[in-house]
C-alpha cells in the first residue's frame, strides 16, 4: 500500500488560497480548499507544523461555518481549537487559539440566539464566548512578549459584537473604542460603533443629533477600509438606511450644549477623572471626529404612562431612580474624592489618634472613601433588583430575599429566568441578567461582591507597597492600585446597569401606548437648587 505523502508548502498554499477566497466571498472554492486542508492534516509528521496548521483550519472552519450557517462545520473546527488550547504555552499563540475558540462559541451562539432571548436562557456557548474573548484579552495584558495590534483590534470588536447580542450595548462601545486604538482604520470596529451609536442615540437625551451624525460619519469611513465583502455589503446598507433616515428629517443640526467652565480645581479634576475613566452616566463620552467632551449624567427615562388620578406610581418610580442615580454619584465622588488631596479630609483625621500596626498597611480617610466607593456602587445593584421586583411585580421577600444576584430565577436549579421577566421580551432584562452573571460566585467581576462583603461584613486592609500574605477568614489584604481599578470598573459596570434599567423602562413605558388614547406629557423639571435641604451654614 503506498502512502500519500504531502509537501508543507502545498497545505499552506491551499490554506491561503481558501482564506483569499472566503474574502472574496467565493465560498464554495473557499469550503473545497478548507477541506482538502482537513483531508492533508493526519498526514502532517512535524509536529509543529501540524499545530500550526490545525490551528488555523479550525478557525477558518469557524468563520466559514458561521457565514453559511454551518452549525456541523462550526463545532469541527471549534473541536480543532480546543484540541490544541494550552499545547503551546506562548503567549501569542494562546491569544489566538482563545479568540479562535471564542469566535466558535459564539457563532453558534447567533444559530440559536433568537429562541434562546425568546425563552429566556443564556447557555453555556454564550457563556463560553465571553470567557474565552476574555481570557484571550487577559493573556495579552499580561504577556511579556508582542502581541499583533491587528488581532488584538479584532478580539475586541468581536468581543464588543458578543456583548451588544445580549444588549449589553454600553459595554460594547467600549470595546470598539478599545479596537480603534490598536488599529484607528479598523473598518469593523468604526461600522459596529456606528450601529451601537445609532440605536444608542434615542437615549442620549440632549445629543441624539450628534450621536446620528457621528453614527454617519464613521459608516462612511468604514467604507473606505479594506474588509471581507459580505461585510462591506452589510455595512453600506446601513449607511444607506441612515443617510435616508437623514434626508427624510431635512438638514440634522448638531446640538448644541451649553459649556460650563469648571468652578474650582477639585471639579476640574473629577470632571478630567470621569473622562479618563468613563464614569459619566451616558452612552458616549467622546463624540466625533474631533472628539468633542460631554461631561454629565443626562440619562434618564423619557416616557412613563400610568393612570391620571389617583396614582402614585410615577413619583414612586422616579424617586427609586433618581436614589439609583444618586448613590452611583456619591459612589463616583467617594471614589474621586480618595485620589484627590483635600484640607478638608485632612481635617477628618487631624485628631484622630490611629496606632501603627507595623504591617504597612494604609489607615486614613482616603482609603475609607475608596472602600465606602466599592461598598456604595455594590449596594446600589442591589436597588436596581428592588426596582425590578416592583416594576415587574415580582413576589420575592424584598427584605431577605432580593439582590442583584438572585431575582433572576424562582430556583437556583432553575434554567430559565422567572417568566414575569420572559414575558416581557426585553433584550435590556437580558443585559442585567447576563451583567449579575459575571458578578456571581465563579464570575469574572466576583471579586467586585467578595471584596464588599468583606469591607461590609469582615476587614479589607489596604496596602500601599508589598501585601502581606496572612489572609484569613475575617481579613483580606489588597494593594491600594488594585483596590482603586477594582472600584473603577465596579463604576462602569453599575453605569452600564443603570443605563441598561432606564432603556428597560423606556421600551415597556412605550409599550403602553394606545394610539386611541389622548396622553398628556409628564413634567421633566429638574430638581430646584432653591428647594433642596442643605446644612446650616455657620
Amino acid at each position: 500500500m503506498q502512502i500519500r505523502r504531502v509537501r508543507p508548502l502545498e497545505i499552506f498554499e491551499k490554506y491561503e488560497n481558501a482564506y483569499k477566497a472566503f474574502n472574496a466571498d467565493q465560498i464554495s472554492q473557499a469550503i473545497q480548499f478548507t477541506l482538502a486542508v482537513e483531508t492533508d492534516l493526519p498526514l502532517i509528521s512535524d509536529h509543529i507544523l501540524h499545530l500550526q496548521i490545525q490551528s488555523n483550519l479550525g478557525g477558518l472552519m469557524i468563520d466559514l461555518g458561521n457565514h453559511i450557517r454551518d452549525k456541523e462545520l462550526i463545532l469541527r473546527g471549534k473541536n480543532y481549537i480546543e484540541e490544541l488550547l494550552d499545547q503551546d504555552p506562548k503567549d501569542r499563540v494562546m491569544v489566538g487559539q482563545s479568540y479562535n475558540l471564542a469566535n466558535g462559541y459564539f457563532s453558534l451562539w447567533t444559530l440559536e440566539r433568537s429562541e434562546d432571548l425568546k425563552n429566556g436562557r443564556i447557555d453555556e456557548t454564550f457563556l463560553n464566548a465571553k470567557k474565552y474573548y476574555r481570557r484571550a484579552l487577559d493573556i495579552a495584558k499580561e504577556s511579556k512578549e508582542p502581541i499583533d495590534p491587528q488581532l488584538l483590534s479584532q478580539i475586541n470588536t468581536n468581543f464588543g459584537n458578543c456583548l451588544r447580542s445580549i444588549g449589553r450595548f454600553a459595554e460594547a462601545f467600549h470595546y470598539y473604542d478599545e479596537a480603534l486604538k490598536y488599529n484607528p482604520n479598523h473598518g469593523e470596529a468604526m461600522a459596529h460603533k456606528a450601529i451601537t451609536l445609532r440605536y444608542l442615540s434615542k437615549y442620549a437625551h440632549g445629543y441624539s443629533h450628534k450621536f446620528l451624525l457621528e453614527s454617519h460619519r464613521l459608516l462612511k469611513e468604514s467604507l473606505d477600509t479594506s474588509m471581507p465583502n459580505d461585510h462591506l455589503r452589510a455595512f453600506q446598507k446601513e449607511y444607506d438606511d441612515l443617510t435616508s433616515l437623514i434626508q427624510k428629517h431635512g438638514e440634522i443640526v448638531p446640538e448644541k450644549h451649553k459649556k460650563i467652565r469648571a468652578k474650582n480645581k477639585f471639579h476640574q479634576f473629577s470632571r478630567d477623572f470621569c473622562v479618563k475613566n468613563q464614569l459619566f452616566l451616558t452612552p458616549a463620552t467622546f463624540i466625533g471626529r474631533k472628539n468633542e467632551v460631554v461631561y454629565g449624567d443626562p440619562m434618564f427615562i423619557s416616557t412613563m404612562i400610568v393612570p391620571l388620578k389617583g396614582d402614585n406610581t410615577i413619583n414612586r418610580y422616579i424617586t427609586f431612580l433618581n436614589q439609583i442615580k444618586q448613590d452611583f454619584v456619591l459612589a463616583r465622588y467617594f471614589l474621586i474624592q480618595s485620589q484627590y488631596q483635600s484640607t478638608i479630609v485632612d481635617c477628618i483625621d487631624q485628631d484622630v489618634i490611629l496606632y501603627d500596626p507595623v504591617d504597612y498597611s494604609i489607615h486614613n480617610s482616603y482609603a475609607q472613601l475608596l472602600k465606602m466607593s466599592l461598598k456604595l456602587t455594590v449596594d446600589t445593584f442591589d436597588k436596581i433588583a428592588q426596582f425590578l421586583r416592583e416594576y415587574c411585580n415580582i413576589h420575592t421577600d424584598p427584605l431577605t430575599e432580593t439582590n442583584f444576584r438572585n431575582i433572576w430565577k424562582e430556583n437556583k436549579g432553575k434554567e430559565l429566568i422567572r417568566p414575569e421577566f420572559i414575558q416581557r421580551q426585553n433584550k435590556f432584562i437580558l443585559a442585567l441578567y447576563d451583567l449579575s452573571l459575571d458578578l456571581q460566585k465563579g464570575g469574572y467581576f466576583e471579586g467586585i461582591y467578595r471584596n464588599r462583603n468583606t469591607i461590609t461584613h469582615r476587614f479589607l486592609i489596604v496596602h500601599e507597597m508589598r501585601t502581606p500574605d496572612d489572609n484569613s477568614i475575617v481579613t483580606s489584604r489588597i494593594n491600594i492600585n488594585d483596590l482603586v481599578d477594582l472600584t473603577i470598573k465596579s463604576l462602569n459596570l453599575l453605569k452600564a446597569a443603570i443605563m441598561y434599567l432606564i432603556m428597560f423602562i423606556d421600551i415597556e413605558e412605550r409599550k403602553k401606548h394606545d394610539p386611541n388614547k389622548i396622553y398628556a406629557p409628564i413634567s421633566s423639571i429638574r430638581i430646584s437648587k432653591k428647594y433642596q435641604w442643605k446644612p446650616y451654614n455657620y
